[in-house]
């Protein structure tokens, strides 16, 4: 009997190992290839062709040594180290669906429209650890130098509800034009979280009409804001410009979170398309709450704070004032000299002229 026991656990022990090894989260080559990012500069191309690798199983994804997931997205003039991106079309899985089959499309680089190619499918798998892996297999050959795409999102050690700058910049209203400010001209760095005159503003959820929010090609986010539950989302945003489809252009994808408080954290960055900005609508104004985020007001066109401001006015008003009361002092001096030498060669000479000296109160 006691024989038996043991043979029984060995069994046992075998056959968790045999499962563990055949799953696909625990057995799956590594891709680290950082011209694989969805969000580098456009038009960068590194001549890679992935109809030519010999893939075989599984694959787990990197960036420069971070984890990272197959784009969901299309971006526009992208072609992640080839001529034609390859991104999922649909959503990643939970860990409950277990093994699932994704539909590829690919957009050429030269392209700013998307689903320019459908490509051979793929399976995918969400792992424990908060990451994915694919069965990556030989593109569409009809796609001319296809590549799959990749994408990272930086780690942050604190909560962007409570640590993010403060973008108070009206003329990014949808109400707002004329002028054409170039989002892409401006170093973004971190969270953001948007206002009207201090008032909390949501980014625009629907299209914005061309030359609006004081930009040419107008940025807004392709899907809703997230729930307070739903924590860090990720976003696509598009850019209108001309036609009627609203979305000319699809830039870098965004992350969003939905805050206590009733607002919303942005994490903005550079969206690569030519004199292009971010619109925020005017029917999401709403009363902000105070928050422990230092009281900074940033943009595209200047950084300040309201104590340099403030400093700065008083300064300015003080030269003023001093050069004005200088100058006039200076001039009712020369008048009163005047009119004093010429009472006093009266008085002195005898002169019958009458002549009136005529003082000014200067605080009259």
């Amino acid at each position: 009997m006691y024989h038996h026991r043991i043979v029984l656990f060995y069994v046992i022990i075998l056959s968790e190992s045999t499962t563990s090894s055949s799953d696909p989260c625990y057995d799956y080559n590594t891709l680290d290839e950082y011209w694989r990012d969805i969000r580098q500069n456009a038009y960068q191309y590194s001549g890679h062709d992935d109809s030519l690798v010999e893939w075989s199983g599984w694959y787990r994804l990197y960036l420069n040594g971070e984890s990272a997931q197959m784009s969901e997205w299309c971006v526009s003039y992208v072609g992640c180290g080839g001529y034609t991106g390859l991104y999922l079309n649909g959503s990643h899985p939970t860990l409950e669906d277990g093994v699932v089959t994704r539909e590829v499309l690919g957009n050429y680089v030269w392209s700013s429209q998307c689903d320019n190619y459908t490509s051979t499918s793929i399976q995918v798998k969400a792992c424990p650890g908060d990451y994915y892996v694919y069965e990556f297999v030989k593109p569409n050959i009809s796609a001319p130098i296809p590549s799959y795409c990749a994408v990272a999102f930086q780690s942050f050690s604190s909560d962007p509800c409570y640590n993010y700058e403060s973008l108070d910049r009206p003329w990014r209203a949808t109400n707002e034009s004329g002028g054409y400010v170039c989002d892409e001209s401006f170093s973004w760095n971190g969270w953001y979280r948007l206002f009207y005159y201090g008032m909390n503003i949501q980014m625009s959820e629907t299209c914005v009409s061309p030359y609006s929010c004081n930009t040419y090609f107008t940025l807004w986010l392709n899907g809703p804001h997230p729930q307070i539950e739903d924590g860090v989302v990720i976003r696509e945003v598009c850019g209108n410009y001309y036609s009627g489809d609203c979305c000319d252009y699809n830039t870098k994808p965004i992350r969003v979170k939905a805050c206590p408080g009733n607002y919303y954290v942005y994490e903005l960055v550079n969206p690569q398309i030519w004199c292009s900005g971010y619109c925020t609508d005017v029917s999401t104004i709403s009363q902000s709450i105070s928050t422990v985020s230092p009281d900074i007001i940033t943009g595209s066109r200047v950084t300040l704070s309201k104590i340099y401001l403030s400093i700065y006015l008083s300064i300015y008003l003080s030269i003023y004032l001093s050069i004005y009361l200088s100058i006039y002092l200076s001039i009712y001096s020369i008048y009163l000299s005047v009119c004093l030498s010429v009472c006093l060669s009266v008085f002195f000479f005898g002169n019958e002229i009458q002549i009136s000296c005529l003082f000014i109160n200067v605080f009259d």
